[in-house]
């Protein structure tokens, strides 16, 4: 990792996977989890966040409890990957000062708050560059997003249950209207802006084919 070699990584982790490497459970405790960790942010640079989260978990349940800078260590990567996964952290884990940059984070993507999800990466953004989690950290937009719907549509289905004048099968149907507020409000304004520019390229594009159509 210092080097910044991670082919040399992926080597050794593939010699500790044959036959002829000494079994995994003769190492010492502290050597496992060591290298439990890291695999598991060699993992989080591929974009596998499913073994990631499995090393990085081993790593946490089996350091010793007195190694708080090492579980730190562990929770700055641990608390990301679940975080994409779709698992929320505890609030009294976030609380520890050293993780605090992680708090923000946690409350847009539960809030659906993209905007302000936006600011709290840029904000620390050369952080997570060093931890070679920007990247990765960047797809919670998603996450924020279907939260921010989820929201908007359990809203709907309370109002027309509460409403007798309409028919049940209406809380399947989710006028588009009741998106488009909380969309403006918390949505990125690029994400917007591009919608718009994407849909009036595309209509004069159609326009413009109709044009030409009708020359023929």
């Amino acid at each position: 990792f210092k080097l910044g070699t991670l082919q040399l990584c992926k080597n050794l982790i593939r010699s500790v996977g044959q036959p002829n490497f000494p079994k995994f459970e003769s190492f010492p405790m502290a050597h496992k989890v060591a290298y439990r960790f890291y695999v598991g942010r060699i993992k989080v640079l591929e974009d596998d966040m499913i073994e990631a989260e499995k090393n990085l978990t081993y790593a946490l349940e089996h350091c010793h409890r007195s190694h708080t800078e090492n579980i730190r260590r562990i929770l700055e990567y641990l608390i990301p990957v679940k975080l994409i996964l779709g698992y929320l952290p505890d609030k009294a884990l976030l609380r520890r000062p050293e993780l605090s940059h992680l708090e923000g984070l946690v409350t847009a993507v539960k809030q659906g708050n993209v905007r302000e999800l936006s600011k709290e990466l840029e904000k620390n953004q050369r952080l997570y560059i060093s931890k070679g989690l920007y990247l990765s950290l960047d797809r919670l937009k998603i996450l924020g997003y279907r939260n921010l719907f989820r929201s908007v549509v359990m809203i709907h289905q309370k109002d027309v249950r509460e409403d007798s004048t309409q028919k049940a099968t209406n809380a399947q149907r989710v006028p588009i209207n009741m998106f488009l507020n909380p969309f403006k409000r918390f949505g990125e304004h690029d994400f917007i802006r591009e919608q718009m520019q994407e849909k009036q390229t595309s209509s004069e594009d159609t326009e413009q084919e109709d044009l030409e159509q009708m020359q023929e």
